[in-house]
């Protein structure tokens, strides 16, 4: 069975893709295996080997939004406030490294800059944009099971 590395931030639609993905195609998506999926790429050096990567993204905006009524559901700080707050996130295993940044704009810019740069050798990555998804279901999930040469369940 094909075996996808995920990452993304959280609140991006990694469990959305997970939960598609593995509930129809033959497919095992490593969410925390080879490391944390909202962390760095390193799933080469702790599996021993290359994997296809699918990233799932979500527009800042959005994502800086849903991520602050995550963290602050009972809005004890505003919206501007939350923008300014260092991040220091953490599995909740602590067996990554924490994510840190002057503010969740920067962590954005961060991560994606990072999983963008990923380069393979012998496999794929591919951008899944959760705006999109939302937009054409079927159609978005279509190109990325195009493009990782995904089988349907049977």
């Amino acid at each position: 069975m094909k075996e996808i590395k995920e990452y993304g931030l959280h609140r991006s639609g990694t469990n959305f893709l997970r939960v598609i993905l593995q509930e129809n195609y033959e497919v095992i998506l490593l969410t925390n295996t080879g490391g944390w999926k909202h962390g760095y790429y390193e799933a080469p050096q702790r599996l021993g080997r290359e994997l296809d990567v699918a990233i799932c993204v979500k527009n800042p905006y959005a994502w800086l939004l849903s991520f602050y009524n995550h963290l602050q559901p009972e809005k004890k700080i505003s919206f501007a406030e939350f923008l300014h707050q260092p991040l220091n996130l953490q599995r909740p295993e602590r067996q990554d490294r924490a994510l840190c940044a002057d503010g969740p704009a920067q962590l954005w810019v961060q991560m994606y800059e990072h999983w963008l740069a990923i380069e393979l050798k012998d496999h794929r990555k591919f951008l899944f944009r959760y705006e999109e998804v939302l937009a054409e279901p079927r159609g978005a999930i279509q190109q990325l099971v195009k493009e990782l040469g995904l089988q349907r369940r049977r």
